[in-house]
């Protein structure tokens, strides 16, 4: 599921691993190899998906006084933190960074 993957690689955890695996912001192929990806069960998957329809709706509305980007988003963090069994104390590292 390709907006699934898209949710993933977008979400806080995945953008701080990178930030902390990689020497710059130029993003070359062996390091989105090197990204942890779990597969999720379907329900997921549809879950993280229908939030990224709703993100990407809402940003071609360009509509940046609205605050509903940053709650899509949020959810797909809080989605992909428990996906991977993050701690709260590892959240915070990550959100605080």
């Amino acid at each position: 599921n390709k907006k699934y993957i898209l949710g993933l690689l977008n979400s806080s955890l995945l953008d701080y691993i990178f930030k902390i695996s990689s020497t710059n912001s130029n993003v070359n192929g062996y390091e989105v190899d090197n990204l942890p990806i779990i597969i999720a069960p379907e329900y997921i998957q549809n879950d993280i998906e229908n939030l990224v329809n709703k993100l990407l709706e809402e940003k071609q509305k360009q509509d940046y006084s609205s605050n509903l980007c940053e709650q899509y988003e949020d959810k797909i963090n809080n989605i992909v933190y428990k996906l991977f069994q993050l701690t709260e104390d590892e959240i915070n590292c990550i959100e605080n960074s």
